[in-house]
């Protein structure tokens, strides 16, 4: 019954969306309805499995396997249809139950590989990002932990928000042939340019990886799918529950306002059950969207219009995007909006506007001295930037805080408040 229903709603999403495709480039998918055959066409089911059979996140009794954290796995001969060349995604619905103790202490989730080999695929979580001394440290830092892919992280200090353990996830992991993409619950975490390839002789395993540190996983997995290419945004909001937005949202526009500020305005309609509206925007309108602000929703009976200023932007082209959040945990997004800033003034941005103390200056303008002062008004950093209109800061050595990050050029003098956590 699980795998109609998501076909169907898959034949659904296709009639609406013609860029959305759950079929096509699928090499394996394991429903685990009841058992953990793969239902692809390609036969590549495990030849070996002692996982536990268990619930889904939708209560469906027996149509999720749960591995134990010490001894549980599965194993599948590797395949042709097993390597995928130089295009990937990994999609998977997960529920942590808990973390490896052992040595590297990381988490394996999906494994074509044994160490790092070439060619290999992999898809886990572990506290390696935030720390930065998972091997050299038997300490497990089980309040930040991430999931993460091959060549997906670019993240110093990891990112937020950090695994709960007995909660379902959806995390997707992509490669188009030029760039890494990570998705959580729909939302894209990382982005990384690299050449990768996808094909070697292993065995694929769940639950561990084939070496002497094991990475025994401690959760509940279901939805397991395999394709040789990358699945888009829209695929993946399908795969993760998170709908394109219905016909609550109409006449979404965006209009610039004396070229340093965009105005969103929306319309909705049938307006019940909504928590707020989350505004993200982009430089590229494809990944790192980042979100720059929200609005509560109203709930009302009538139509209502929400409107938003995004303020002191540079000279750019702009993509935004709406979340909407349900009260009830779903997510869902608007189409993708596109506006061009041309602001002669001298502007600055900082981003992101918290973070654990890596951050970075955008300027319209190829020069500017950087000052960041503590609450105290104590300098904790100085910076030039030269020719260029990007430069990093980082104060993860401060304590955390609010700081001030004052912004010179030619006299011109922009400061800006940032938080350290």
């Amino acid at each position: 019954m699980k795998l109609k229903l998501l076909l169907l709603a898959a034949l659904i999403s296709q009639l609406c969306f013609a860029q959305a495709n759950l079929t096509l480039g699928l090499q394996a998918y394991y429903p685990f309805s009841g058992n953990a055959n793969d239902v692809s066409g390609n036969n590549n089911n495990p030849v070996f499995n002692n996982a536990t059979l268990t619930d889904d996140r939708l209560g469906n009794v027996k149509s999720a396997y749960n591995f134990n954290g010490s001894d549980q796995y599965m194993r599948i001969l590797n395949s042709p249809s097993l390597n995928t060349g130089n295009q990937l995604s990994l999609c998977v619905w997960i529920k942590p139950k808990g973390f490896f103790q052992g040595l590297c202490h990381g988490n394996a989730i999906i494994a074509k590989d044994d160490d790092k080999p070439a060619g290999f695929y992999y898809l886990g979580y572990g506290d390696g990002l935030y720390t930065g001394v998972n091997c050299s440290s038997s300490f497990v830092d089980e309040a930040h932990e991430n999931f993460y892919g091959r060549a997906s992280a670019s993240h110093s200090g990891g990112y937020t928000p950090y695994i709960e353990t007995e909660k379902w996830y959806s995390v997707v992991y992509t490669y188009d042939g030029t760039k890494t993409r990570l998705y959580v619950n729909c939302n894209i975490i990382d982005s990384v340019t690299t050449s990768l390839n996808f094909t070697n002789s292993l065995d694929l395993y769940f639950g561990k990886l084939n070496t002497s540190f094991f990475y025994w996983l401690n959760a509940d997995l279901d939805e397991v799918r395999i394709y040789n290419r990358a699945l888009n945004q829209t695929e993946i909001n399908l795969y993760g529950d998170c709908a394109i937005a219905p016909v609550i949202l109409s006449d979404f526009s965006i209009k610039t306002t004396n070229n340093q500020s965009a105005t969103l305005n929306w319309n909705v309609s049938q307006e019940t059950n909504i928590k707020e509206y989350v505004i993200e925007r982009s430089v590229n309108g494809t990944d790192n969207f980042i979100p720059v602000g929200n609005i509560t929703a109203v709930n009302s009976a009538i139509e209502k219009t929400y409107s938003f200023d995004d303020k002191d932007l540079l000279s750019d082209t702009y993509y935004y995007r709406i979340i909407i959040n349900e009260k009830n945990g779903i997510r869902k997004y608007s189409e993708i909006r596109k506006v061009v800033i041309i602001n002669k003034g001298f502007n600055a941005t900082v981003y992101p506007n918290a973070s654990n103390g890596s951050f970075t200056v955008r300027i319209n303008k190829d020069a500017a001295d950087v000052t960041v002062v503590n609450a105290t008004g104590q300098t904790v950093l100085n910076k030039k930037i030269k020719n260029s209109m990007t430069a990093p800061l980082n104060i993860s050595s401060q304590p955390n805080g609010i700081y001030w990050i004052k912004i010179i050029s030619n006299n011109n003098i922009i400061t800006k408040r940032i938080v350290k956590f």
